[in-house]
């Protein structure tokens, strides 16, 4: 998302995140998992005990400018986690409390857009220690909104 269309609420949760990523392997026990498709409870379970590099609100995210313009040349997620063993981008978190998704196309909504990336980008069996994820970090009244229909 781009910056200039966060909430103050949004980018104050998003730095909070940050700062509790930033503690290390206690604290990512901490940070809960929810509606998981393959069984993770906390974010400890997706880094494996590493710990990512932290990039926010950063265009540089994307160590692939010229792949795909049309889906991936100008966004840019909240936060990204990345592998510092592997130089690949691990985990795509978006941080949202009141403001719809940027794209909402069905065929290119912005879940698919960070998914198709991950998977362009990474290899499965990376030697990072880190999982592939796409995570959505947003109170329970968020879900229920019309905002989160991508």
């Amino acid at each position: 998302m781009s910056r200039d269309r966060k909430t103050p609420d949004e980018k104050a949760m998003q730095r909070s995140l940050c700062e509790r990523i930033e503690m290390g392997r206690n604290a990512h026990g901490k940070i809960a998992i929810t509606q998981s498709t393959s069984g993770v409870i906390s974010l400890l379970d997706l880094l494996n005990g590493t710990q990512p590099k932290i990039v926010e609100d950063d265009s540089d995210w994307n160590t692939h400018k010229n792949l795909s313009q049309d889906l991936f040349g100008l966004i840019t997620p909240d936060i990204v986690l990345r592998s510092s063993r592997a130089k690949e981008n691990r985990i795509i978190i978006e941080v949202k409390k009141t403001s719809p998704f940027t794209h909402t196309e069905l065929n290119a909504s912005q879940v698919l857009r960070y998914f198709l990336h991950l998977l362009a980008t990474t290899d499965q069996k990376s030697a990072s220690g880190i999982r592939r994820a796409i995570l959505l970090a947003a109170p329970e009244s968020w879900f229920k909104s019309a905002n989160a229909v991508p």
